[in-house]
């Protein structure tokens, strides 16, 4: 018999952490939902139009596709 290897206590810790950056995922993309669509609302009623909006709906679905994709 082979000693008891620390594998499984490594793969639980990794299985958690993949979960919290899964939950995160969803919640990045949920915000992304709504600044796109804050976007929308202002621009086509309001006629206000904001750079850094739409600047951070890139930059949450780059977060989103880099982490979603590992």
């Amino acid at each position: 018999m082979t000693a008891a290897t620390p594998e499984p206590a490594l793969l639980a810790r990794l299985d958690a952490f993949t979960d919290l950056v899964g939950r995160g995922i969803a919640w990045c993309v949920i915000v992304m939902m709504v600044v796109q669509f804050a976007i929308v609302i202002l621009r086509y009623l309001f006629s206000i139009h904001s750079t850094a909006m739409q600047e951070s709906v890139i930059y949450l679905h780059a977060m989103v596709f880099m982490l979603g994709a590992a």
